[in-house]
């Protein structure tokens, strides 16, 4: 994926990191667009998080509050389901993230493999789960983690 190109992404008060983000971004939207283009929104997962001062440069003078750890849940049209676990800040963040059965449409008392992977889609770890379990994961700045659950 390519970002339109624009006189933002020449300026040198572009934050470089912030672009590199989008990038990422960008390649997850493709790589899971089984979710997140044709998929639909689940209930977010609720994940404890500290909040982190955001600052928008584009508005001056607006600065607000929020979550480092964004999320969202998607399901496939063939019912697969997809967290989907960002790191907004420029800080390593510990996310617990619970897998609620009944929130994700999934069948308890059926056993689930849960797929961890980068944006680029390469598998960092797997788990199994029939039942509402938390997945702990070590989430580096500006990163993107996404659960993939599968019969």
């Amino acid at each position: 994926p390519q970002l339109a190109n624009g006189p933002w992404l020449t300026s040198p008060d572009f934050d470089q990191t912030v672009l590199a983000y989008f990038k990422k971004v960008g390649k997850a939207r493709i790589q899971f667009k089984d979710y997140l283009i044709d998929g639909r929104m689940l209930h977010d997962p609720d994940i404890d998080s500290p909040l982190i001062t955001v600052t928008l440069q584009q508005s001056p003078g607006y600065s607000g509050q929020t979550k480092a750890i964004q999320s969202a849940a998607w399901q496939a049209s063939d019912k697969r389901v997809a967290l989907v676990v960002t790191n907004i800040s420029s800080t390593p963040q510990l996310a617990n993230v619970p897998v609620i059965f009944a929130k994700l449409k999934l069948e308890a008392g059926i056993n689930h493999t849960l797929s961890v992977r980068d944006e680029t889609g390469s598998t960092l770890g797997t788990d199994s789960a029939s039942a509402d379990k938390t997945i702990s994961l070590s989430i580096p700045a500006y990163a993107i983690r996404v659960i993939e659950i599968t019969r």
